[in-house]
């Protein structure tokens, strides 16, 4: 079913770099882990240091660049948001705490729906049911278009939500990419 909707997105052997973003690394990561291997295996303990992994969903060659947890580390990755192909917001409160991430994710993505810089970038955010209304974002939203999508998301291990969803994500994607993406470090072993 996944290689037919790509083939009828015109999405044939292309390639994007698509900047995964949020207040929490870990759920992030185990994210790209599982569009990576299709398998949901939780990460704890957040890279130090940014990293990329590549993965290929049919023909669509996908490189996810996923920052650091470190705060400085941080705030340079998020100054190279706008050069990716797109950016995947993810806010999952049922994973994380609650309240300073909510606020984060609600600063965060009233500042990438509303910069000029990142108006032609595809943005999919990815968000547990309970948070859209409290992320105050529907009119922002609304004023996107198709540029950005919700939806909602869950990677708990007894249900899968919101990612399949999100494929339609990739019709949104520009290939070739109009800029270079910066180049990130291939994974980070678990020891750094």
């Amino acid at each position: 079913m996944f290689s037919s909707i790509l083939s009828t997105l015109g999405l044939s052997s292309k390639t994007a770099t698509i900047g995964f973003w949020g207040p929490d690394v870990s759920e992030i990561t185990t994210l790209v882990h599982a569009l990576k291997t299709g398998e949901y295996k939780p990460t704890t303990q957040p890279s130090l240091h940014p990293f990329s992994e590549t993965f290929t969903a049919d023909k669509v060659s996908i490189t996810a660049a996923v920052p650091s947890a470190n705060e400085a580390m941080r705030r340079q990755f998020a100054s190279h948001l706008a050069t990716h192909d797109g950016i995947v917001y993810l806010i999952n409160t049922t994973t994380s705490s609650s309240d300073a991430d909510l606020a984060q994710a609600k600063t965060e993505l009233s500042t990438l729906l509303s910069d000029p810089e990142f108006a032609a970038t595809p943005i999919l955010v990815l968000a547990s049911s309970d948070v859209k209304e409290a992320l105050g974002v529907q009119g922002a939203l609304a004023e996107r278009g198709d540029k950005v999508a919700f939806f909602t998301y869950s990677l708990a291990q007894e249900k899968l939500e919101g990612y399949p969803e999100g494929q339609y994500f990739n019709a949104r994607i520009s290939s070739p990419p109009s800029h270079t993406a910066p180049v990130l470090p291939s994974k980070v072993s678990s020891g750094s």
